[in-house]
């Protein structure tokens, strides 16, 4: 059995209890927190707005299983109803880990 961990979603305050190997990424530095979401495609590639230039950014990211993450840490949490596939990009969502 695998150890769940709490998440908070920061836009609506809803608390979710996800297992330790749902997958995660770093926050990136321009990140703009008032889109609040990701997408990850397969060749393990982001998309997502940039707060600095207003434009979409698309970078190479490390995925982490959410085990790595520590209480109050700010990072992007899968959303599992959402997993790339080979036509359609992952979903990730702003969260801090409770």
């Amino acid at each position: 059995m695998k150890r769940m961990i709490a998440v908070v979603d920061p836009e609506s305050g809803v608390v979710s209890v996800r297992t330790s190997d749902t997958p995660t990424l770093d926050l990136p530095q321009d990140f703009d927190r008032a889109a609040s979401q990701v997408q990850l495609d397969r060749m393990s590639r982001v998309r997502y707005l940039s707060m600095v230039t207003g434009k979409e950014v698309v970078r190479p990211m490390q995925v982490r299983p959410l085990s790595w993450r520590v209480h109050g840490e700010d990072c992007l949490v899968s959303d599992a109803s959402t997993m790339a596939t080979g036509s359609r990009a992952g979903s990730f969502r702003l969260s801090t880990v409770e």
